[in-house]
């Protein structure tokens, strides 16, 4: 019988884990191809640098949280749109100036978005 609750407490964990979504990108990674980070992936961390390629763009659905690791930047050379309220962008550690957008001869379009213990938006290079 003392089996029954900690296998019981195992399988809470496990399908808590298996619930709550995450998906990493990497440093360096080039958006190549028009692309939807949705609600469901979330929250999306970003280690590094995300470059969206000139005629491309980066789509954030409403309810996703994009969340930058400390120093993460995501540069624009074509478009960032979350063009339905409710995309979060933060940082993993709540640690003000964090991360940042900067265009790059791109556009960032944000609808009713929230953006916290973020550094900077800059528009240009």
């Amino acid at each position: 019988m003392r089996l029954l609750p900690s296998l019981l407490i195992l399988v809470v964990l496990t399908l808590h884990t298996r619930l709550q979504a995450q998906t990493t990108v990497p440093d360096n990674t080039v958006i190549s191809a028009n692309t939807t980070w949705t609600a469901a992936g979330s929250p999306w961390e970003v280690e590094g640098l995300v470059t969206v390629n000139a005629t491309r763009t980066l789509t954030i659905e409403a309810g996703a949280t994009v969340e930058f690791l400390n120093g993460a930047r995501i540069i624009v050379s074509g478009t960032l749109s979350a063009p339905a309220p409710g995309a979060t962008f933060t940082s993993d550690t709540g640690s003000p100036d964090d991360w940042y957008l900067q265009t790059s001869g791109g556009t960032i379009n944000l609808n009713s978005c929230t953006l916290s213990n973020g550094d900077r938006v800059v528009i240009g290079s």
